[in-house]
Order: C-alpha cells, then structure tokens, then sequence
C-alpha cells in the first residue's frame, strides 16, 4: 500500500490522532480480508467488493492527510 512512506506516515500517526483510526481501521479491514482469503465462509463476495471499496477510500484518505502535512 505504502511501502516508502510508511515510517512518515507512523512519524505523524504521533501528532494526528484522526490519521492513528485511519490506520487501525484499515489494519482492522486488511486483516478481514486476509481471513476471507483463507476461510470463504468468512465473507461473501458482496461484502468483498465493499471492504475492498473502504480500503480504498481509506488508501486515499491517508494520501490526503499526508499532502496536508
């Protein structure tokens, strides 16, 4: 996801607290669909897309609030 900028976005995960729940939240949603990997049962594939999406709006909210910095 953000391989390079991952040690500034922790940096700043130190003064925005908004951007510490954007990470737990997409951890929290990365994990589901690891366990949707392995486990078919775990998700359905409607509910796939959806996690997919808020992945992604999540990926772009952090790209935002680093621009912001």
């Amino acid at each position: 996801m953000f391989p390079e900028e991952w040690p500034a976005i922790l940096k700043r995960c130190d003064t925005d607290l908004e951007l510490v729940e954007i990470c737990e939240d997409l951890d929290r949603l990365t994990t589901d669909m690891e366990k949707a990997k392995s486990n078919t049962a775990f998700m359905s594939e409607n509910l796939k897309a959806d996690v997919l999406g808020s992945i992604e709006a999540l990926e772009q909210e952090i790209r935002e609030r680093m621009l912001l910095a």
